[in-house]
């Protein structure tokens, strides 16, 4: 016991230990994806407008977290200038000719950086690094001095694009056709015109004509239809002195007919609980009429009387039948 209560303050100390141990690990590894022990480089751009920029925006390259944003602010000219930093890992990817772009769209925004394609000594830290839509940024897009994908790394940005563009040409094509559009819309109109011109029963045009033709052959059709001595009854008799009276005739003498089997069946139960009772003595009165019968058989006036019955032997003897 007392070895035990001796090494416990040890036991203890070393899972503590463990314990700092491991909470150092986890931030240390926490530092390491934040970047928390790296160097940052300062740099700075102008932008135009400072819609969609937010602090600690990253700054990325091919899908890579490069920077981040650090702050932005309205100068003397109203330019939004941005402070970002450069993460030492990729401090020698910004060369000379570099630029960034701020790349917006309806679910966002984002900072592009696009590195020079000269292989130079890195810029010096705090220096400009001009916007993609400035006029440095446009020369060097002109002159191609950066390395810029064909296909835009904002995938959004370049759908917007593509949108635009085919808002465009379908804007184009409208001009360009815009009296060809405005005679068919014009003959389109003059077509539902006299359509509902004709469902009113107005007009002279053909399709008047044929709704009024139609017209006339649904009113015949419901005419046959609802007259009981219409089309079927003059097919079948064209005198009308004949089938119809002897249908007629028919229904009524099943009508009556099902008026008597109603009766009937009316008239059954009610006797039913009578008929039950009759049914139910018809057995006793059999055996009463079969003993009367045999008695009159066996009458000692006409022959030997009843019958007497037989004593059944007994399957079982007794001890006292035996014999001694």
């Amino acid at each position: 016991m007392r070895f035990a209560m001796k090494h416990a303050d040890k036991i203890v100390g070393l899972f503590v230990l463990v314990a700092i141990l491991g909470l150092v690990g986890v931030i240390i590894f926490l530092g390491a994806n934040q970047h928390w022990f790296t160097r940052n480089i300062p740099f700075y751009t102008v932008f135009r407008s400072a819609k969609g920029l937010v602090r600690g925006m990253p700054v990325t390259f091919k899908g890579f977290e490069i920077g981040r944003v650090r702050s932005f602010e309205l100068d003397e000219n109203n330019s939004v200038v941005v402070e970002f930093y450069i993460y030492d890992t990729y401090y020698p990817k910004v060369t000379a000719q570099s630029i960034i772009e701020l790349a917006s769209n309806p679910l966002g925004s984002s900072i592009i950086f696009y590195p020079g394609k000269e292989h130079t000594e890195p810029l010096k830290e705090h220096s400009l690094i001009p916007a993609i839509d400035s006029s440095v940024g446009k020369d060097i897009v002109r002159l191609k001095l950066a390395a810029i994908p064909a296909e835009s790394e904002d995938q959004i940005s370049a759908i917007m694009k593509n949108v635009d563009d085919i808002t465009s040409q379908l804007d184009a094509l409208v001009k360009n056709n815009a009296n060809e559009l405005d005679t068919i819309i014009k003959s389109l109109s003059r077509s539902t015109f006299a359509l509902a011109q004709a469902m009113e029963g107005k007009g002279s045009g053909p399709i008047s004509q044929t709704l009024v033709g139609l017209s006339g052959i649904v009113k015949n059709l419901n005419t046959l239809t609802t007259d009981m001595n219409g089309l079927i009854p003059k097919l079948l008799d064209p005198t009308g002195q004949e089938v119809y009276p002897a249908i007629k005739k028919i229904l009524d003498n099943i009508q009556t007919l099902s008026e008597q089997l109603r009766q009937f069946s009316e008239f059954l139960n009610g006797t039913q609980p009578q008929i039950a009772g009759i049914l139910a003595q018809i057995p006793d009165i059999l055996n009463k009429g079969r003993d009367v019968m045999e008695g009159i058989a066996n009458n000692p006036l006409l022959s030997g009387g009843i019958t007497k019955e037989r004593e059944q032997p007994s399957t079982f003897k007794s001890f006292r039948d035996e014999a001694f």
